[in-house]
């Protein structure tokens, strides 16, 4: 089945175009453009049409035929945080998780939310407890993403944050499972996503903006992932009495050789590129700054 998967960064999307099997995800074409206007505000999307119509543009340009997508958004518009909580009626488990999230992050009730299971415990002495990843956005800047994407003549399967798709991706990845601590980087344009693994399962995101730093600053930002991941490596190191075993790049592919040389020569962990075979492959060489928009492409899959 061949699918488009859209990224909506606060400046610019990522599209990828792929057909799923049993066997995974083959990417056809990838496309990365900067967004000509400044469309995205805190309080959401300035100008859905426009936005509509240019992505419809994008897309016819770059032969992206598909009438369905699935969506991810990678900004601040969704909001995340993880809690604990005793385990309930799985009918009602849903609304007991957004309850708890609008509770923690302070938000409005007009939220939209979701989440990913991360940890199950059930002992005698303790009880029967879940720890979930959750996510919020409010319902009316979703509502503004779903009219830009059938603006754009697309019909929106699936929407979800960047986070939970790469999360989705790095599972079913086998040959990380042998490892201590591994540590994730997704390297973007606009931020540095760390997803730090203990023993296997996820445990810490940490989230770093490059605020204050226009486009063309890449050497400050190149610096500001270099030091995040260096702080993020002690911080875990305190948390686990462990060091990172792994760290595993991803994101804006010009950016990564820099990164990773100095993380192996100036901070000494073992680094290397995200390896995302044999889940994901391609007639070309596979670009890791489209890792969120394939991981939700394998979330969705049959």
């Amino acid at each position: 089945m061949q699918v488009l998967s859209i990224e909506f960064m606060y400046q610019n999307v990522n599209l990828v175009l792929a057909k799923t099997n049993q066997r995974g995800v083959r990417v056809i074409r990838s496309v990365k453009s900067p967004f000509p206007e400044n469309w995205f505000s805190n309080d959401g999307i300035k100008d859905v049409h426009a936005l509509g119509i240019w992505l419809k543009n994008l897309i016819a340009a770059n032969g992206l035929v598909s009438k369905k997508c699935h969506v991810v958004i990678n900004n601040n518009h969704i909001v995340s945080h993880d809690v604990v909580l005793p385990m309930s009626d799985p009918k009602k488990f849903h609304r007991v998780v957004h309850n708890e999230l609008i509770n923690a992050m302070h938000l409005n009730p007009d939220v939209v939310t979701d989440y990913l299971v991360l940890e199950e415990t059930n002992t005698e002495e303790e009880g029967h407890f879940v720890k979930v990843y959750g996510f919020a956005i409010s319902e009316p800047i979703l509502n503004e993403y779903l009219a830009a994407i059938r603006i754009a003549g697309l019909i929106p399967e699936t929407v979800e944050p960047g986070n939970s798709s790469l999360l989705k991706l790095v599972d079913t990845l086998p040959h990380y499972g042998g490892q201590e601590q591994l540590l994730v980087a997704d390297i973007g344009l606009e931020a540095t996503r760390l997803y730090l693994y203990h023993q296997q399962k996820f445990n810490i995101l940490y989230t770093t903006r490059y605020i204050g730093m226009g486009p063309e600053e890449s050497d400050r930002k190149i610096q500001t992932a270099i030091n995040t991941i260096d702080k993020v490596a002690q911080y875990a190191y305190s948390l686990h009495n462990a060091g990172i075993t792994l760290v595993a790049l991803a994101g804006n592919d010009d950016w990564l050789p820099e990164i990773k040389e100095t993380i192996e020569t100036s901070i000494g962990l073992k680094c290397t590129y995200l390896d995302v075979t044999p889940t994901v492959y391609s007639s070309k060489s596979t670009e890791l700054q489209y890792v969120n928009a394939i991981g939700t492409i394998l979330r969705r899959k049959s």
